[in-house]
């Protein structure tokens, strides 16, 4: 028989198999649609075979079963036809499981969200392309839609990550963030200029403009922007002035020599704030300034900070050993352990979940074994096993274990304490905690420095908040707040989500709300961490509740994804509470949490 007959003959007995078995299941329309590709892989290109093989089917079989080649219009077209009575309605988020190949270039997708609120601070300084062009946001778009596009790299990107049409696509992807965050930045600039920016240049004056470009109130710190040479002046006393009421704003140097003031905006306000040197006329001023040495310093004669030092009682914040608190908020940790507990002290409640398995901000570390860890076709076949686990049942997860504590900062607006881990598959990680010493809100770095692995791998952060059971989890994501394994539809992933700006923990009877927001990495983890069988939404039991983690770095799969993760990282959080708010003003704060205020150097 000809590969031609052979190939019709299958035909024939698959498609007049498929249509019975679809008659026994009592399938209720008078078509079925069925997808076709122009060569056996994905994004492959038309085929005209197709429409040649479809006209010789109809004129030998048209009288029984007629195929059509249609477009998605003419398919709901035909379906508006059909008898639709029977047919369910569901409303709701439809998790996407292609979204896990962010964390696969976790850095590059930083500086693409870094890009997308940039663009978004443009849209608001300049909503009518006065400054930066209709053309400069579409050119800033189209990077970060191209970035944005799912497809991650080369296929044999773990197999062979040495060849270089893998080393080629994994730049080419990486550019496009790259481009996004220039483009979207040059239009910043151009948007600032025309507010008076003062660009560089010799004696620029200390004038700065502080904006609120998200549309929501927020109290927010900033940094009040110095270049190098101009870090003399923070030797000298002086006052950091209100220009629309002429009093002085409370600010603090942090021990990076950097000026940090807080500010409470409304939704596009602005604030003009200078540098004003005081001067110390007379000898007593000049007395006043000079310390004299003592028996004891806390800091030895090579000028090195590394012996623990108590907060002073005249800072708004106390610092111990074991913890560190505000007028509203304690965190205590022990050693080997981590945070033990996050307080909110206005309800004397902590805000850790009971159930936890790691504590807050801990890195988890997961990695698979391979039978030949330097053999390329074990390390592929030891990830296409994995299935929807996205790890092997032989997985190795190790946790982080506090080892170490330093107090970094601590005045009279916040205080930065730096904790040190140690856990496997990566040689550093910290945290530093910046407890905000006037409202209840505390930021978190996480740094860290990942070794070079080619075996697949899975880093997490821990976020085992709650506020107790009444209260509801919700998601952050472009359509607005949703609450996960509840809105979202029949049959979708439960496993994990992307968010836009965060989550929050919402009480609807008292109007409260925890907000998180992932300033950095998109990713939540919302399943178990064990390898078992992975449910869909509905299959879950009613009482089950989703944890949360932060799933920063994967390079499971064998097919797109960068091999190693390897590098240098810093990634940002923040954890707030919030009174009288509903789950939509909740979005805003987590929006003006992560857009932060924009801050420029100004004209006089």
């Amino acid at each position: 028989m000809e590969p031609e007959q052979r190939h019709d003959e299958i035909a024939s007995i698959r498609i007049n198999r498929y249509l019975w078995n679809l008659e026994e299941e009592q399938y209720p329309y008078s078509f079925v649609p069925v997808m076709v590709s122009g060569l056996g892989t994905d994004n492959a290109s038309p085929n005209a075979d197709i429409a040649e093989w479809i006209a010789k089917w109809n004129e030998q079989h048209g009288d029984r079963i007629t195929i059509k080649m249609a477009t998605l219009s003419e398919f709901f077209a035909a379906l508006k036809q059909e008898d639709l009575s029977s047919l369910p309605v569901n409303r709701g988020d439809w998790p996407d499981w292609w979204t896990d190949g962010v964390a696969s270039t976790a850095m590059h997708t930083q500086i693409y969200r870094d890009a997308q609120r940039t663009l978004r601070k443009v849209k608001s300084l300049d909503p009518n392309h006065e400054a930066a062009s209709l053309a400069d946001i579409d050119e800033a778009s189209q990077a970060l839609t191209m970035y944005a596009e799912h497809t991650w790299g080369y296929h044999s990107s773990v197999y062979e990550p040495w060849h270089p049409q893998v080393q080629m696509l994994e730049v080419r992807k990486q550019s496009y963030a790259a481009e996004a965050s220039k483009l979207a930045y040059r239009a910043l600039d151009k948007a600032l200029i025309a507010r008076k920016g003062a660009l560089l240049a010799p004696k620029r004056p200390l004038r700065y403009e502080v904006i609120n470009t998200e549309p929501a109130k927020a109290t927010l710190q900033v940094t009040i922007p110095l270049d190098g040479w101009e870090t003399v002046l923070l030797q000298k006393e002086f006052q950091l002035i209100n220009e629309s009421t002429g009093q002085a704003v409370p600010y603090q140097l942090s021990h990076t020599q950097a000026i940090i003031a807080e500010l409470m905006l409304l939704p596009g306000e602005s604030r003009t704030l200078h540098i004003r040197p005081v001067d110390n006329a007379g000898l007593y001023a000049h007395w006043k300034k000079i310390v004299t040495a003592r028996n004891t310093e806390s800091i030895a004669c090579e000028g090195i900070a590394d012996i623990w030092s108590p907060s002073s009682s005249e800072h708004p914040i106390r610092i111990s050993d074991d913890f560190m608190e505000s007028e509203t908020m304690r965190i205590e940790w022990k050693m080997n352990e981590g945070i033990t507990a996050w307080i909110d002290k206005t309800l004397s409640a902590d805000l850790l979940d009971k159930n936890r398995k790691h504590a807050p901000f801990t890195p988890v570390y997961e990695v698979t074994p391979a039978q030949d860890e330097h053999s390329p076709s074990q390390i592929c076949s030891t990830r296409s096993r994995m299935g929807r686990n996205r790890k092997g049942m032989n997985v190795q997860r190790d946790s982080g274990r506090l080892t170490g504590v330093k107090v970094l900062d601590n005045g009279p607006l916040f205080a930065l304490v730096e904790l040190v881990f140690e856990v496997k598959g990566l040689s550093y990680y910290a945290l530093h905690l910046k407890m905000f010493a006037n409202q209840p809100r505390v930021e978190v770095s996480v740094r860290f420095h990942k070794d070079s692995v080619w075996l697949p791998e899975n880093v997490y952060v821990a976020l085992p908040f709650s506020m107790g059971s009444e209260a509801e989890l919700y998601v952050e994501k472009a359509g607005g707040p949703l609450r996960p394994w509840k809105d979202q539809l029949p049959g979708s992933c439960l496993d994990y989500t992307a968010v836009q700006e965060g989550l929050f923990w919402h009480s609807a009877k008292d109007k409260e709300a925890l907000a998180l927001s992932m300033t950095d990495t998109p990713l939540l983890q919302l399943g178990t961490l064990e390898h078992e069988p992975r449910k869909l939404h509905t299959m879950q039991s009613e009482d089950s509740l989703p944890s949360t983690y932060a799933w920063i770095l994967t390079n499971y799969w064998e097919t797109n994804f960068k091999a190693t993760l390897g590098g240098f990282y810093e990634f940002r959080y923040a954890v707030e509470r919030l009174h009288q708010v509903d789950p939509q003003e909740t979005v805003g704060a987590l929006h003006a949490s992560t857009g932060q205020f924009t801050v420029h150097r100004i004209q006089s």
